[in-house]
């Protein structure tokens, strides 16, 4: 009987997806022997590895010897079982989810309608309050020749509240008392030697034109009539004084 002809052993790269230090693999060394071991790194070996530098690997695998045998009769019934598992989970799951989302809606309508909109509403009374107190607090604080505004401008908080602007640059215009019609405005307050005086005795601490003009046309407002007669004609150096003319005539 003859004997059998060995398979030739064939040698495999075993380098992998490693690389040496100067990043090639086993198959730059086929062709360059004499570089071998010159890029080894720590996990890179190239006389372990590679075929061209006498490593590699010649094991062959043996060749198993498969029996197959299965049984479709039991497949069956298994993927009959998972199926009618899967099914269960699916409706169990879309139980929930539609519970969830009937559970999700009652409890909202809850917070929103029980909970949360009676603080929002509280809240805005709350604004409400604030606002007229802040008011109040403007208006009683405030004096025109010794009196609260509010004696002298009776409709003056009303008149603040409806022209509220959070945007405007001081408080006269936050509270549009620049913009006050003339059935709430008092010309008697005004007093011209009161405006005067009040404007020498602050101005003198200014240091600049801006201060100066913040005096005249705020510190001082409460002697000068609501057109701002008195600050006109101070402001334009004696030009504009129209206003102070028919305060002297009236």
């Amino acid at each position: 009987m003859p004997t059998p002809t060995p398979t030739p052993s064939v040698c495999v790269n075993t380098d992998f997806t490693v690389n040496d230090a100067a990043g090639d693999g086993c198959d730059w060394y086929a062709d360059r022997p004499d570089s071998c071991g010159n890029y080894d790194s720590d996990t890179f070996r190239a006389s372990e590895m590679c075929c061209g530098c006498n490593g590699g690997s010649t094991d062959l695998l043996s060749d198993p010897q498969w029996n197959i045998n299965l049984d479709y009769a039991q497949a069956d019934i298994y993927i009959a079982d998972l199926d009618s598992k899967y099914q269960d989970l699916m409706q169990r799951m879309t139980r929930v989810t539609t519970d969830w989302q009937t559970d999700r809606t009652i409890v909202d309508n809850y917070y929103w309608n029980k909970k949360l909109m009676p603080l929002v509403e509280e809240g805005s009374r709350l604004d409400e309050k604030t606002m007229r107190t802040i008011v109040t607090w403007i208006a009683d604080g405030t004096q025109v020749k010794g009196k609260p505004i509010a004696e002298v401008f009776p409709g003056i908080k009303d008149w603040m509240l409806e022209n509220y602007n959070p945007e405007g640059n001081g408080m006269i215009e936050m509270f549009g008392l620049d913009r006050m019609p003339m059935s709430l405005q008092e010309y008697d307050g005004a007093d011209w030697f009161e405006y005067y005086t009040c404007f020498k005795d602050n101005a003198k601490w200014c240091t600049d034109q801006e201060c100066v003009d913040l005096v005249a046309s705020s510190t001082c407002w409460g002697y000068d009539t609501w057109n701002n007669d008195f600050y006109q004609c101070l402001n334009s150096e004696g030009t504009d004084c129209e206003g102070l003319d028919q305060y002297f005539n009236k």
